[in-house]
């Protein structure tokens, strides 16, 4: 299920703490660099345009709108279970809840 593919992803990206952690502060530290803002778009486009496009095989009537969404909800919560602030069940119940209520996504 989407559910569990999206969970599994934030799981596998924050066991990689110490890479999470220097993705974040680039991405902080690119709020005061321009420099760093435009290489860090790079990516980061190339990133939403894979969700963007996987959306739309879903049948997304927004993909690109869907795409942000899902996109910092990601980073937010990798971000959250990066602080020790998010147990295991709150990211599956969270995830859970954006494939339905966000992405329309009936996920069993």
């Amino acid at each position: 299920t989407l559910t569990r593919h999206l969970t599994a992803h934030i799981r596998a990206q924050v066991r990689r703490r110490g890479d999470r952690i220097l993705e974040h502060a680039f991405r902080n530290e690119a709020l005061r660099n321009a420099r760093l803002a435009a290489i860090s778009q790079i990516p980061q486009a190339r990133t939403l345009t894979t969700i963007a496009a996987f959306l739309s095989r879903c049948g997304s009537s927004d993909p690109d709108a869907d795409a942000q969404i899902l996109f910092g909800f990601i980073l937010s919560l990798e971000y959250q279970v990066l602080l020790g602030a998010v147990d295991e069940t709150l990211i599956e119940r969270s995830v859970g809840r954006l494939a339905r209520h966000v992405l329309g996504v009936a996920d069993s």
